[in-house]
């Protein structure tokens, strides 16, 4: 009786397939992996945590490379969706901007076994991240980015001949970790700055809000330069908490401050490394600060410019830099001139145009005449107290050339110094000469790809500011931005430090980008035409 009431036994369900489908059938390796794989990944696991033991914390950095390529393949893996981050990506471009230029770059979270947290790092991580997900999960950002990019398509390209041959010169360098950090650190500083620029200038607007931003970080910084003179050393000297003090060598020489070596007064540096530094940021910032001056604005904002000039080319004169006058004239030379030939080209019943055109080889035989004939620019441009510095870069290029041709592959990131091998009077390494430093790390074909990168900019700039009728903002902002590039490039031939690459790296985008919108201008009015437009390719990922 109780076994007619007793509970069945469950019946194992059979998978049910509907035809014309059938069962797939597992090969007998696929019925070993999964017996192959998980044993294997845990004593990869155990080897792995046995060597970050022993070696924690000297070598962090160099094991979280495997943890880094694991979050490149999961970001990849993710699916798409309609939402995505980039929105955020204007907000941690401008404040990267920020940081670069107000926080002073040595100090920083310093961890054993870490690269230093600086707020660099604190702003340009989270935008690759935002960059690479967008990337992964939005096919619209896929494919405006396609878009923005082919306005100029030798320009990216280039771009990445140049990271390829950052790569491939690791092997050759004397500390190959160290500089395979210097690589990371550019591709955030560099390259992905440039990417995020292009997307975040494309919008309207956004152009002229960081040509606004360089003008009052130029007034800020300048006015930290002010305070810094009478008192000798940087305002935050002996102010520093002890969290962000970095125990190193050339950090304690940065707070000390500095004076020329054969004379001279104190020379100011604010946020800066170097005096040279503050010089080039400064020089770099006159050109946008003159398109306030001279734009079409309202008369508040352009005197402001106006006045804001003097002042800037003021604190450069307190860096007692010779690089930050060549700069400042540079700018304003180059900036008449191009001006002068877009008005022409847009005005033709205009006199002003065409006389600042033709009085330009005037103006320019006085410029240069200026630097002979009067006693206190000939000695800050040419020669006197800076005679020694002007040879010293010549033996650097003497002894750099050959070099170059016994191993014209390059030496690897930040490795022309000690491959050089030129020592100051106080023991340190140096190289001035930023093109013989590039074509050290880099070799011949870097050399090229890297100013060949930046050539492209400054011609497409003009091109397209010059050679259409168009008016507008994003016209008149690509004048200012093709200066600023022309005065980068000149000051590099005396000055070596990448503490300002960034700015250049965003300029680039920026061109791309507004190369792009005057081109959506253009064929607005135009018309379509005849060639497929990138946007509306479909790009797989």
């Amino acid at each position: 009786m109780l076994a007619h009431f007793r509970t069945p036994k469950p019946i194992a369900a059979e998978t049910v397939v509907l035809k014309p489908y059938a069962q797939p059938v597992r090969s007998l390796s696929g019925k070993l992996a999964p017996w192959l794989i998980v044993p294997t990944l845990a004593i990869l696991l155990i080897v792995y945590g046995f060597f970050f033991a022993i070696t924690a914390p000297y070598y962090v950095v160099q094991f979280a490379f495997p943890i880094a390529f694991l979050g490149a393949v999961s970001i990849w893996a993710l699916p798409d969706s309609k939402k995505n981050p980039s929105h955020l990506t204007d907000g941690f471009l401008f404040a990267f901007l920020i940081c670069l230029v107000l926080w002073p770059r040595y100090l920083a979270l310093a961890l054993p076994g870490l690269p230093w947290i600086t707020t660099i790092r604190l702003t340009g991580v989270p935008l690759v991240f935002i960059l690479l997900i967008s990337a992964s999960i939005s096919s619209e950002f896929r494919v405006k980015m396609v878009a923005i990019l082919n306005s100029t398509p030798a320009i990216w390209k280039i771009l990445c001949v140049f990271l390829v041959v950052q790569i491939l010169t690791i092997p050759f360098a004397k500390a190959p970790f160290t500089t395979i950090n210097r690589v990371i650190n550019a591709q955030i500083s560099w390259t992905a700055i440039f990417f995020a620029a292009c997307y975040v200038f494309s919008k309207p607007g956004r152009a002229e809000r960081w040509f606004a931003l360089m003008w009052v970080l130029a007034l800020s910084v300048g006015v930290l330069a002010v305070i810094e003179r009478p008192i000798g050393h940087v305002p935050w000297a002996g102010h520093i908490p002890s969290f962000l003090k970095v125990e190193d060598d050339s950090v304690a020489r940065i707070l000390v401050g500095g004076v020329r070596m054969y004379g001279g007064g104190y020379r100011v540096q604010g946020p800066f490394t170097t005096s040279l530094g503050l010089a080039e940021f400064m020089a770099l910032s006159l050109p946008f600060v003159m398109h306030f001056a001279v734009g079409q604005y309202r008369l508040a904002i352009r005197l402001a410019a106006a006045i804001s000039v003097p002042f800037l080319i003021y604190i450069i004169l307190l860096t007692d830099s010779r690089l930050g006058l060549l700069g400042a004239f540079a700018a304003f030379l180059a900036y008449v001139l191009i001006r002068a030939l877009l008005e022409w080209r847009r005005r033709r019943d205009s006199l002003i145009p065409p006389a600042v055109l033709f009085g330009f080889p005037a103006l320019l035989t006085a410029v240069i005449a200026s630097t002979f004939l009067v006693g206190r620019i000939r000695s800050r441009i040419w020669g006197g107290q800076y005679q020694s510095s002007n040879e010293g870069r010549m033996e650097q290029i003497s002894a750099g050339i050959p070099k170059i041709l016994h191993q014209p592959i390059g030496h690897g990131m930040n490795n022309a110094g000690p491959v050089l091998g030129w020592v100051q009077p106080n023991g340190l390494l140096t190289i001035d000469v930023y093109y013989l430093a590039v074509a050290l790390d880099y070799g011949i074909v870097g050399f090229f790809a890297f100013f060949g990168f930046f050539s492209l900019g400054i011609s497409k700039g003009f091109k397209q500011a010059l050679l259409t009728d168009e008016k507008g903002t994003d016209f008149s902002l690509l004048v200012p931005l093709t200066v600023g590039l022309i005065t980068w490039i000149l000051i590099k031939a005396v000055f070596a430090d990448e503490g300002n690459h960034a700015i250049a790296f965003m300029m680039m985008g920026m061109i791309v980008a507004l190369v792009y919108r005057t081109n959506l201008i253009i064929q607005t009015r135009d018309g379509p035409t005849t060639a497929p437009d990138a946007a509306s390719k479909t790009t797989a990922r």
